[in-house]
Parts: structure tokens; sequence; C-alpha cells
């Protein structure tokens, strides 16, 4: 079930003053990964650099996937709504599409170490066991210090599927006749307000009291129901 609950039980909740709550994560891992058919999976670790990159291409068919690694220990409430956010570094012949996938729940590959991973021992490289979250267009046309935004339903479903309190995201683009990279902000980049942040929207949950109500009246109305059944009503 993971984060999953009944939305209509919190809704019964909100029309007594309960407030929605919204947290602010960093990642607590980010790096990318890079490939090259002419010299294969690079060995190079990426993870305590101040920014990471996205992108491919050219004869080499070059490839560079990012990874984003968030704890959602902090997020004990039903999830409403989600943004992403990842702030330009460097855009010069930047890519024209971005990819967000998210890594489903319960792959090993979860494990992964900000400043051990490489192409080698990265998880989802060829896409597999990941599910394809949002994608957006005309990425090129952003100046450094713009801030790219994803908040699609798919991203709500994919966090609320979480068990564990760990997802990722995986940052990627598809391959051009030319090398086009695009760089975004690591955590690691000295301003705070520059790291990739996921932003989450939570409903909160009713008191106990509210609930053990709310259940007597799905009850008498059972009760109800089946009282005029027995008469001969249709309910």
């Amino acid at each position: 079930m993971g984060r999953k609950v009944w939305l209509f039980v919190s809704l019964l909740w909100l029309p007594l003053g309960a407030s929605a709550a919204t947290i602010a994560l960093t990642p607590v891992a980010d790096a990318d990964v890079f490939y090259s058919s002419f010299s294969g999976g690079s060995t190079s670790n990426t993870g305590t650099h101040g920014s990471f990159r996205v992108g491919g291409g050219g004869y080499n068919s070059t490839r560079s996937l990012a990874y984003l690694k968030y704890d959602l220990s902090s997020v004990s409430d039903p999830i409403s709504t989600a943004m992403l956010s990842l702030t330009v570094a460097a855009n010069y012949d930047g890519i024209t599409k971005l990819s967000v996938r998210g890594l489903n729940e319960g792959d090993p590959g979860e494990a992964w170490g900000e400043t051990s991973i490489v192409w080698g021992n990265a998880p989802g490289t060829n896409y597999n066991n990941t599910t394809l979250l949002e994608e957006k267009f005309g990425v090129n046309s952003y100046d450094v210090g713009g801030v790219l935004t994803f908040q699609s339903s798919q991203i709500v479903d994919f966090l609320k599927e979480d068990a564990n309190n760990t997802v990722t995201f995986i940052l990627s683009s598809y391959w051009n006749l030319n090398a086009y990279y695009t760089s975004f902000y690591a955590k690691e980049n000295g301003d705070p307000n520059l790291a990739p942040t996921l932003t989450i929207t939570t409903v909160p949950l009713p008191p106990a009291a509210i609930l053990f109500v709310s259940a007597m009246g799905v009850m008498v109305l059972i009760g109800q129901g089946k009282r005029r059944n027995q008469r001969g009503f249709l309910t």
C-alpha cells in the first residue's frame, strides 16, 4: 500500500480547521553517470561535484544520466501535490527535452551511493524497472539560473508508492545527432537555494476521535440501508 491512504478521510478533517503542510526536501544524494560507445561506461564518480549534467548524442553515442535520491522519512501525512525543481547551471548547446523517471519501489538499486555510483553500477541505465513521470521540452531555451519544474500527477503517485522512505529520480534526454548537454546545480554547489528541491504538500490526517465518529457515521448509514432493504425499499 505504501503511502496510499483514503483521501476522503483526510477531507473530513479539513473543514474543521486543519491546513495543508509544505515540506521542501534537498536530495540526500545526487550525481551523474556517463557512457560512450567508444570508451564504455565511465568509472569516474561525480557525487561531490557542484553540478550534474544530462544529455548525450554524437557519433560516440554518449549518454549522461543524473540521479537524485530523496529521504521521505519526514513526510508522515498523505501527499496531495509534489514538485521537483531544477536550477540550470550551464546550458550551452543544451538539450531540448528532459525526462524524469522514477526508480520503481523495491529495486535493489535504491541503495546506490553518492560517492560510489558510476555507469557500471547505476540502476536503470537502460530504463529497466523505471517509470516515466514527466517530460519537458525546450530545455535549451533556459538561461543559467532558470528553474525547471515538474509536478505531474504521476510524480505524486510515484511518491505514494514508496514504502521505505527512499525515492530515486533519474534524469535523461534522448539521443541527438550532435552531443547536447545541460547542467543543473547539485546540493554541493554552495548555495542551498540552488539545490534540486522536492517540494511536497501534505493533507493532515484527522485525530483518532474524528476517525471514530466518522466510522460510526458510516456504520449508521449501512445499518439504515439494511433496514430499508428489509422494508422493501431500494437503497
